[in-house]
């Protein structure tokens, strides 16, 4: 411990707002316009038409699993106009503390001592207040928080321009694929320069083209592996909450992963068949060759490596999406999955060969664009990660002599709830 900086009790440090909080139900969600974010343990989960707080707050998780397993942050940064039900503590800093220094150090400290409950974790208000926190004068907490937000806000502005790359690649799969204007054999766009179209199944498609399936295209894998049989070898892990965490792959020991996985190849796509709903994409690093994913993804293998990006663009587009959510099992929102083998009867227009490899190469410097900026938030995370216990714990110290400013005026990036894994009020 650093002689200089004082132990308090996080009651010490900030304002506990749990008595605002307000929770709905999902049958009262329903009937509202989803017009702010509606808050739970670990993160958003809906959107309803008013709003309770307004200003910049800490969540943390008040129950559920991770509190527990910690694979996802327990402590939040809430903005603007929002909603907070009874499944996250609502904190307020006072002016002995920086909101931003508390929320890295709550995610940073241990507090397994303080959760109660085996089968259902909880963190009550009484313990939450009682957690130490081992403060530095204020100075150096802002300077502290200002230097790992810094790295954050790099990797929340990659995250930004990737989802626009992903978007223009998109735009240009419509424009090929739906909208039909491709370049014609003049440079011309297909449709506005006159091209003929012929009747299909599906429509008006270009003449000349067809109807297929995505099975010509693709396979589907299910070769597995047993990680936790290879107890000391570290895998590269592409799991449901690592894609809703930024998209980054967690590195494990096998002995610390449990179920069966699949192996995941260098030209896998991954989408996600549990509750399709929530739109999962993922083209894989494969920054080791110990590369698996969760059973909950589809596999999928493109069968000619030249039509790699051009199945990506199919995954990832408008259509397919609605044929997935079409052809699922189970019965609840929370528990709804896809199922494989029917996707690969997803229909849809094609041209030759040379079409779909011509707009293969066009999209490809775009998606080696997006995997370069994901390696990039990889590092980045890594270097956060690695200065964060330090200088938490007064390992590393910031200069003092630099005005540093609050650090409460930019964005963070929140965690995204994905699978509802707490009971709705």
């Amino acid at each position: 411990m650093n002689s200089e900086w004082e132990e308090k009790k996080l009651e010490e440090l900030a304002v506990n707002l749990n008595s605002k909080r307000v929770p709905l139900s999902s049958r009262e969600r329903e009937r509202l316009k989803k017009v702010y974010p509606y808050y739970g343990a670990q993160g958003i989960i809906d959107y309803v038409e008013n709003y309770l707080f307004d200003g910049e707050y800490l969540l943390i998780a008040e129950d559920g699993e991770n509190l527990k397993s910690k694979k996802q942050h327990i402590a939040n940064i809430a903005k603007g106009k929002f909603w907070v039900n009874n499944h996250a503590h609502i904190l307020l800093n006072n002016d002995l503390s920086d909101l931003y220094f508390l929320y890295y150090y709550i995610n940073n400290t241990d507090i397994s001592g303080y959760i109660t409950g085996s089968v259902q974790p909880k963190l009550t208000k009484a313990n939450l207040n009682m957690v130490k926190v081992l403060l530095p004068s204020l100075p150096e907490q802002r300077g502290i928080s200002k230097i790992l937000k810094a790295i954050d806000d790099k990797i929340e502005l990659n995250n930004a321009i990737n989802k626009n790359l992903e978007e223009m690649a998109q735009a240009l799969f419509k424009r090929w694929f739906v909208d039909f204007e491709f370049s014609n054999e003049n440079g011309e766009p297909y449709k506005s320069s006159g091209g003929e179209f012929e009747e299909s199944e599906l429509g008006l498609i270009p003449k000349g083209w067809r109807v297929s399936i995505l099975e010509e295209f693709c396979n589907i894998s299910t070769e597995g592996v047993n990680p936790h049989l290879l107890t000391d070898k570290v895998f590269e892990h592409y799991s449901i909450p690592a894609f809703d965490d930024g998209k980054l792959p967690v590195f494990e020991l096998g002995a610390s992963i449990k179920s069966n996985k699949y192996k995941v190849h260098r030209n896998s796509i991954l989408v996600s068949k549990l509750n399709p709903e929530t739109k999962r994409v993922w083209r894989p690093y494969c920054i080791t060759e110990d590369t698996i994913c969760s059973t909950e993804f589809m596999n999928y293998l493109p069968k000619d490596p030249e039509t790699f990006a051009f199945c990506y663009s199919v995954f990832n587009s408008e259509s397919f999406y609605q044929f997935l959510i079409s052809n699922t099992t189970g019965s609840t929102n929370s528990r709804q999955r896809a199922k494989p083998k029917a996707t690969l009867n997803y229909r849809m227009p094609v041209g030759n060969k040379s079409i779909i490899t011509l707009f293969s190469k066009t999209v490809e410097a775009i998606f080696e664009q997006i995997s370069g900026l994901g390696l990039q938030n990889k590092q980045l995370a890594d270097i956060r990660d690695s200065l964060l216990p330090k200088l938490m714990s007064g390992e590393v110290r910031v200069p003092l002599n630099k005005e540093y400013p609050i650090s409460q005026s930019s964005d963070l990036p929140l965690a995204a709830e994905s699978n509802a894994q707490y009971s709705t009020t």
